[in-house]
């Protein structure tokens, strides 16, 4: 569980930098914020202090992923 725990929180980390820098209006910085608040949740439920299940982890995989594909598009493809 905590390789799940640490990608997360990496993915946090990077999704709300990228907030910082958007604008505060616009589908970019909304949809980043939902990430945000996902990973959060995310989060939550895999150190809820009871063993995570595999749904959990399962659903941890997806919500990385689909952040750090989010914050690449938005960085542009010069960035890693």
């Amino acid at each position: 569980m905590s390789k799940a725990v640490e990608e997360v929180l990496s993915a946090w980390r990077d999704a709300e930098r990228v907030l910082e820098v958007l604008p505060p209006v616009g589908r970019d910085h909304e949809d980043v914020a939902i990430a945000v608040s996902r990973l959060r949740t995310t989060y939550r439920s895999l150190t809820s202090g009871s063993d995570a299940s595999h749904a959990a982890i399962v659903a941890s995989h997806s919500t990385v992923e689909d952040t750090r594909a989010l914050v690449a598009r938005l960085r542009g493809p010069t960035s890693s």
